[in-house]
């Protein structure tokens, strides 16, 4: 989990899952991967995935 985009790209290269924390609405990157989860705090993360 991450809350950088850049992130994302470099652990989706890697094969990892990966859940965005995108507090701020941002648009996904355009270069890379998108993220297997999107999700806006760390409590809808819990939800998510609980």
């Amino acid at each position: 989990m991450s809350s950088n985009s850049f992130d994302v790209l470099g652990a989706k290269s890697f094969g990892f899952r990966v859940c965005w924390i995108n507090r701020t609405g941002a648009p996904p990157d355009p270069i890379g991967p998108m993220p297997d989860l999107v999700v806006s705090s760390f409590d809808e993360l819990v939800v998510a995935v609980s």
